[in-house]
């Protein structure tokens, strides 16, 4: 199964490190060790980029890209 990439595209007002999908998604690492090792992603509420965190995800079906291929 073919991962779901993600970039990171900044940090909320809590220090959250989000992350958006290549159709505009926006996700948040809930835990806060910046290390990508131990990563808890959840959806923003309402897709905003300061919203809270919402519906977690599995993490291990993502995958962190610098940017998203140009096709």
């Amino acid at each position: 199964m073919e991962k779901i990439k993600i970039k990171s595209v900044g940090f909320d007002s809590w220090d959250r490190e989000v992350f958006q999908t290549q159709k505009g998604t926006y996700i948040v690492d809930v835990n806060l060790d910046y290390s990508h090792q131990a990563m808890r992603l959840c959806t923003k509420c309402n897709n905003e980029f300061d919203g809270e965190p919402d519906t977690a995800l599995k993490t291990d079906a993502f995958e962190i890209v610098e940017d998203f291929d140009q096709q």
